[in-house]
């Protein structure tokens, strides 16, 4: 659809920019991003034309908005209801009106499938909100309140006084003769869905001039004519759908009797002929032609002889040449003394047995499935059973041979659950027999992955960041990274990860892998990380890696191991040396680029002064001077004194065999809190964050300090 934009508004939202507290410690996309909610409880959300019934309900649940809503769910129940898990509550909702399917509980049997969907978070989904929806695809420069501040202008500048939670909400059940009148426009949008953007809108300014000044008795029925001119324009015609006049009662037949005949334009009441449209639902709310059930409808008179024993739905709509009326609904019930047929339980259950037993795996052909399923069906009146059936794999084929066997061929396209359902019917009763089976499909046979051709491809890594985190001041973290089969997978960040890392299971982007560098798209994100190969030192089990976006790079080591990583971020102040004493990397002082050495971290509390010590350890000695040539800042973090600048440190040299090493002294004014996490980073300078990984570690007072 193309949308044209000048009935928009010009652009209502403001340039959002984010920032964290170190302007430049962190190239972390996900540093501010709360990890998602995974409860089992449900919201209940409402599909409105009227209520839609049996209509499918799907989630964008990859929140990728070219593919759309990609996540079926399920569908919905009486009243439009639908329980939503809440772990999908602030994704956007779409909703399938599906033909012959779908039931409008005021317009009947949907004639014409149509689609609606709702902004993320909405508990509605109506015309109106699939409206505010469009209005945002054509202005990604909108958001949805501001989008429907357009719609709502639209309404209003033609002289109807609405609110948002009138426009946007339940208007069935909100009895205001403001929601009658959302409910008309919202009618005349579904009817015209596939329009543009323009029309619709040019749509709803038409009828809005029509119906603003109407009261109840005058808008009952109002159902206004909509035509598009050859030149793309909207025409909007007042008009009145037939008017239900009665209810209609069909008495209960029994089989191959008469119906007595019924002269529908006895139940509707328009100035213009009228026309007539029947659909039946059977009890199992299976649409069936009206000829099926053995009944006709000529020159407005319904009659015939029934044909089919059973509880049969009749939804009657009259046409007066412009709009449909609602549905007029009526039951019938056709009685026989014939009984229905029936499952029998005991071969039910040994068939799904031996349906079990059955080896089907995805992607190869099926032999030897044959499977006999005489007796699975009664009949106590002997009737000739019809069994048809279906799977829920389109590869496979499934069909009732001469020998009554069921016979399963073809090639499974889908691993995992595979459902059967073999059908009985005796051509008397519209009730049939079912039978359900479940098997399992295994997963396809695959060769070997190819060879790695990146030293950080098929394996987790484990990576100490530090940031925000929603919070007020910077903290560390754990995350998680992995490169698999195109895709990258960041894990779901959560308080836990303060001390503990935790698998990388979501996907976050994909890659290829260029000349050696790992290119990773991640929305509009363009990043690329690179393995620093040439370095004199290293530290077991890890890879140093540099990661850019855009002009900005950064240094970061990759732990193989979650422990040595977790190591850092569970530094007890009680720890003996080999808690508190962590390998580390720092700049060599000499003609070599780097030296092994060693963070080392002591807390003390003697009752009168608090104290947090970082040493900067290497045999050959790194001083103060040192450390203020590569970093520029050392700060202190902890809820305790929840300062978004924490409490700064102080170097000092300490002199021992004639090695000068750095000792970083923190100063903490209030007294330490048990169990409590202390993080210390060391942020390094601008223009050296290519060349050394900041300092980040997490300490936990327990009481007391271990000066050994």
């Amino acid at each position: 659809m193309q949308f044209k934009l000048s009935l928009l508004t010009g652009s209502l939202l403001a340039a959002l920019a984010l920032t964290g507290c170190d302007s430049d410690s962190s190239s972390d996309s996900n540093a501010n991003i709360k990890p998602p909610v995974t409860p089992s409880e449900t919201v209940t959300i409402k599909a409105i034309d009227g209520y839609l019934v049996n209509a499918e309900v799907k989630v964008d649940a990859d929140g990728d908005a070219s593919n759309g809503c990609e996540l079926p769910l399920g569908t919905t129940t009486a009243g439009g209801e639908f329980n939503l898990p809440i772990k999908y509550q602030n994704n956007q909702v779409c909703i399938v009106a599906i033909e012959d399917k779908t039931i409008d509980e005021d317009r009947g049997i949907v004639a014409t499938a149509f689609d609606l969907t709702a902004p993320a978070g909405s508990t509605v989904v109506t015309p109106m909100t699939n409206l505010v929806v469009e209005v945002m695809a054509a202005n990604n420069e909108l958001t949805a309140e501001t989008a429907q501040a357009e719609v709502i202008k639209t309404l209003t500048d033609n002289g109807l006084e609405i609110t948002t939670e009138q426009a946007f909400g339940d208007f069935i059940k909100d009895t205001s003769i403001e929601a009658k009148k959302i409910s008309i426009i919202a009618e005349s949008l579904t009817d015209n869905n596939d329009k543009t953007l323009e029309q619709q809108l040019e749509i709803t300014s038409q009828i809005t001039v029509q119906i603003k000044d109407k009261d109840d008795s005058t808008l009952e029925d109002f159902a206004p004519e909509i035509t598009i001119t050859d030149n793309g324009e909207a025409v909007v015609t007042e008009n009145y759908r037939p008017t239900i006049t009665k209810s209609l009662t069909i008495a209960d037949v029994e089989l191959n009797a008469a119906i007595t005949d019924i002269d529908l334009n006895t139940y509707f009441e328009d100035k213009d002929v009228l026309t007539y449209t029947i659909k039946v639902k059977n009890a199992e709310n299976k649409t069936i032609a009206l000829t099926d059930l053995g009944l006709t409808e000529t020159n407005n008179i319904l009659s015939g002889t029934a044909r089919i024993a059973g509880i049969f739905t009749l939804y009657i709509t009259a046409n007066d040449g412009k709009v449909n009326s609602h549905a007029l609904t009526s039951s019938l019930t056709v009685t026989t003394p014939n009984t229905a047929p029936t499952v029998n339980n005991e071969v039910e259950a040994t068939l799904q047995q031996q349906l079990k037993d059955l080896t089907l795996t995805q992607g190869e052909n099926i032999t030897n499935a044959n499977i006999a399923i005489t007796d699975l069906f009664n009949d106590v009146d002997g009737d000739e059973l019809t069994i048809t059936t279906t799977t829920t794999d389109n590869g496979i084929v499934a069909k009732i041979n001469t020998n009554n066997e069921l016979v399963l061929t073809g090639t499974p396209t889908k691993q995992g659950e595979l459902t059967l359902t073999l059908t009985a019917t005796d051509g008397i009763n519209d009730q049939a027999a079912t039978a359900t089976f479940v098997t399992t499909v295994l997963e396809a046979i695959t060769p070997p992955p190819p060879e790695v051709t990146h030293p950080l491809v098929g394996k987790t890594w484990y990576v100490i960041e530090e940031g925000t985190n929603g919070d007020q001041f910077s903290q560390t973290w754990c995350d998680s990274v992995r490169f698999d089969n195109g895709s990258i997978y960041f894990n779901d960040r959560t308080v836990a990860n303060r001390n503990k890392c935790s698998d990388a299971a979501t996907i976050g982007g994909s890659y290829e892998i260029v000349e050696g560098t790992i290119k990773v798209q991640s929305g509009s994100d363009a990043l690329a990380y690179n393995v620093v190969s040439d370095m004199n030192v290293s530290l077991p089990n890890t890879q140093v890696v540099t990661l850019t976006e855009g002009e900005y790079t950064e240094r970061y080591t990759y732990f193989e191991k979650q422990s040595d990583a977790e190591k850092r971020l569970n530094i007890a102040s009680n720890g003996g040396p080999e808690v508190r004493d962590i390998p580390a990397i720092l700049p060599a002082m000499t003609e070599d680029d780097y030296q092994l050495g060693m963070y080392s971290v002591q807390m003390s509390n003697d009752g009168q002064m608090n104290n947090v010590a970082l040493w900067l350890d290497s045999d050959t000695g790194f001083s103060c001077d040192n450390a203020n040539e590569f970093y520029r800042h050392f700060v202190l973090t902890s809820a305790t004194f929840n300062d978004s600048n924490g409490i700064s440190g102080m170097c000092n040299n300490v002199t021992e065999d004639e090695i000068t090493n750095a000792v970083i002294n923190f100063a903490v004014p209030s007294d330490f809190k048990l169990d409590e996490n202390y993080s210390l980073i060391g942020y390094v300078n601008s223009g050296d964050k290519a060349l050394l990984e900041n300092i980040k570690l997490n300490l936990i007072w327990k009481g007391e300090g271990n000066q050994e």
